[in-house]
């Protein structure tokens, strides 16, 4: 187990090159780069890059105000969109689709609140959201749905999935783009304190004689939370650099590199 020590140690480093890999990360893409509208990986590709960028930076103000353990809910939020988008990549033609055309599944549901409500909507929308969902609603039929369908019953208010990954929870996600240490090592632990359970709060506390004591987040929490936010961003990026050819390649191995060979000096 790694030293109390060379944790503190190691702390300002994991701040330093999670900070180069941003700062890389926010050149990418180039400023003359064009992408295919049609592409729908490329997008999603440039979208979960930009938000990673953004989570990157929330969470080093969080760390620099000692909030470890908040920081650890966007960390968290991080490994998700890895996983989703590593997930996407494994199906490129079908799943980064879906993934954007969904929007015209909320669009549609928001549209009939509104209209249930007495809310008018303007009729040019209602035209728009009516052939998305012609065109695109098939892809999130529910299988009670697709059962109406086959038997020629009618359909239900709502047959539409509720979500756009199909249903399938994080586990079954990670598993799929084989990163059960991801979620069992890090997802895991950051998801205890995202849902207030009763034994990560206990964690945190301490007794006295008669009062509670909150205790102050860790080194090792605040390593936990820079490492995984170093690792989110950086696969997320490489995922887009290789997938839409930026040219960052080299730049990218040699912040890994760098970062990789800073932690293991004893």
């Amino acid at each position: 187990m790694i030293s109390d020590e060379k944790v503190k140690r190691d702390l300002p480093i994991l701040r330093e090159k999670l900070i180069e890999l941003r700062e890389l990360a926010q050149s990418m893409p180039p400023r003359d780069f064009a992408y295919d509208e049609s592409d729908h990986f490329g997008f999603m590709c440039l979208m979960y890059l930009a938000k990673q960028k953004e989570h990157a930076s929330s969470i080093l103000c969080l760390m620099d105000d000692g909030h470890y353990r908040d920081a650890g809910l966007i960390a968290r939020s991080m490994c998700e969109g890895l996983a989703q988008i590593k997930w996407a990549g494994l199906d490129a033609e079908t799943r980064p689709l879906r993934w954007r055309a969904f929007a015209y599944i909320c669009d549609w549901r928001t549209m009939n609140a509104k209209l249930a409500e007495g809310i008018p909507v303007d009729p040019e929308d209602r035209e728009t959201i009516r052939k998305a969902i012609e065109r695109f609603g098939s892809l999130f039929l529910t299988k009670k749905a697709r059962d109406c369908q086959r038997q020629r019953k009618a359909l239900p208010r709502d047959p539409y999935a509720k979500d756009w990954i199909q249903g399938r929870g994080y586990s079954a996600i990670f598993s799929e783009i084989k990163g059960d240490v991801l979620r069992k090592g890090i997802y895991a632990p950051f998801s205890s304190w995202h849902h207030w359970t009763c034994e990560e709060m206990a964690s945190v506390i301490t007794r006295g004689v008669d009062k509670i004591i909150w205790l102050p987040p860790s080194d090792r929490e605040a390593a936990r939370v820079l490492a995984t936010t170093f690792q989110c961003l950086f696969e997320v990026t490489e995922v887009a650099d290789i997938y839409l050819k930026l040219g960052f390649s080299t730049q990218l191995a040699n912040v890994r590199d760098a970062f990789v060979s800073s932690l293991t000096v004893p």
